[in-house]
């Protein structure tokens, strides 16, 4: 079984993968994969993310997926018409994709 890390809700996870590469299922930690009869981790790197003040102050930082709080996770863009949460597009955003707060005033951009 080989166990390979993930970034969900907020949190680092494995998802458990058979001889095949079938999913398996998921856990949240290393000890858990390793008593569910994993001996390979395929450990990804964090994702990244620059984060773009807009509000004309040319302020930039990179941030790591496990900075964003829950409370930001939580941000709906558009209440009148919810779309997905910022947690969900950081949940499956891919590289070089951008979401955009207007409420906040900023930009951010996935890195890797």
């Amino acid at each position: 079984m080989k166990a390979v890390s993930c970034w969900k809700d907020g949190e680092k996870w494995y998802m458990i993968r058979d001889e095949d590469g079938v999913f398996s299922h998921a856990v949240a930690t290393k000890d858990e994969a390793i008593s569910d009869g994993c001996a390979v981790f395929v450990e990804l790197d964090e994702p990244r993310f620059l984060v773009r003040d807009e509000s004309g102050r040319g302020y930039a930082s990179e941030t790591n997926y496990s900075d964003f709080t829950a409370e930001d996770r939580e941000h709906i863009e558009d209440e009148d018409e919810p779309d997905d949460t910022f947690g969900e597009w950081l949940d499956n955003s891919s590289a070089g994709d951008e979401y955009e707060n207007t409420d906040e005033n900023y930009t951010v951009i996935r890195i890797n």
